[in-house]
């Protein structure tokens, strides 16, 4: 395996300074001298050193064995998951992109349909601007105005510009982590949850499902 360049470099450095001298200036002399003729010996070869040359002892770079490899695996792998916001608490004033935790996809307002969608970019349509009514929240699109909410059949949409009681909800953070949007149904609240098909949302009345809310 071929080793960068910069760890060469770094090898035969470390291997001069420790050269045995009875004179300190003819070693100092010798070092940088020999440190100039090896860089450009090396650096004309294509050294392939044997595993002593990088040993913990020289203190010049290791490469990393195997073992070093599937240990930090894990943690790259950890770090990857990380999403590009941070989740937190919605609270009226708030903007934000309401995402299941599993997908990654967000509640999106597709062609005037409210979707499970990837993060559109420039497109739009998945900012949710939190507000409050009676201490009931609801989420505006502040592109069109429209609320998120319910109709008659379950199915969660955003067709109406008033907050009434079709648009109010509740939110519950869970023990797991991430948010349950509750939406109210007379003296009952169910929980806003993806539907069947993947893509539509709907609410039912046993469900663990929750979303992660994040500010922008």
């Amino acid at each position: 395996m071929q080793v960068p360049w910069e760890g060469r470099r770094g090898f035969i450095l470390t291997r001069l300074q420790v050269l045995p001298s009875p004179n300190g200036r003819v070693r100092i002399y010798l070092t940088i001298q020999h440190f100039f003729q090896f860089c450009e010996i090396i650096k004309k070869s294509n050294m392939d050193p044997d595993s002593s040359v990088y040993s913990s002892t020289t203190g010049a770079p290791n490469t990393p064995t195997s073992s070093d490899t599937a240990t930090n695996a894990p943690e790259k792998d950890r770090r990857a998951t990380i999403p590009l916001y941070r989740e937190t608490v919605p609270w009226p004033g708030g903007t934000y992109i309401i995402r299941d935790p599993k997908s990654g996809r967000n509640i999106t307002m597709v062609d005037g349909s409210i979707r499970l969608e990837p993060h559109l970019g420039d497109q739009g349509g998945y900012h949710w601007r939190c507000i409050t009514r009676n201490n009931w929240f609801g989420f505006r699109s502040p592109i069109d105005g429209f609320h998120l909410g319910r109709d008659d059949k379950g199915n969660i949409v955003a067709n109406q510009r008033h907050h009434l009681g079709w648009e109010s909800f509740v939110i519950r953070g869970h023990p797991d982590g991430g948010q349950q949007l509750l939406t109210k149904h007379d003296e009952e609240l169910r929980v806003a949850c993806v539907a069947k098909d993947g893509h539509q949302l709907t609410d039912t009345k046993d469900s663990e499902f929750t979303w992660e809310f994040v500010k922008v």
